[in-house]
């Protein structure tokens, strides 16, 4: 059992230190944890709750740029839904606290980034 998540289909560029840079078409080179040696083609995941969503880029983790269209509230927490382009689309969990959720709107222009340690390579 998988669950929700972000999944992307790409080619092991390299690895080293448990970690693998995945190259996504039309997306870039994205990291994720690699368990084990991995190489060819593979499809990184990340869970929505894993996800970081900036106005900005985030430091030096790769960032999938997108715009929001679709938020669903869920008392604690939204769900948020961005179109990544070429019909790619990307979900983020932000907590609503004040800080984070709130200010998120439609049709805004953000970054979703993630720590590679929170992403985990799938082969087969």
């Amino acid at each position: 059992f998988i669950g929700t998540a972000n999944f992307f289909g790409g080619t092991v560029a390299s690895q080293a230190d448990g970690v693998a840079v995945v190259d996504c078409p039309d997306l870039g080179p994205l990291a994720g944890r690699a368990d084990r040696p991995v190489s060819g083609a593979v499809t990184l995941m990340v869970r929505p709750e894993r996800m970081h969503i900036s106005a900005t880029p985030s430091g030096d983790a790769p960032a999938l740029c997108g715009r929001i269209v679709h938020i669903a509230y869920y008392g604690d927490e939204s769900r948020i839904v961005a179109d990544l382009g070429l019909g790619r689309m990307a979900t983020a969990s932000v907590a609503n606290d004040g800080e984070d959720g709130a200010h998120w709107h439609m049709g805004a222009d953000i970054f979703l980034s993630w720590h590679s340690r929170d992403a985990l390579i799938l082969t087969d």
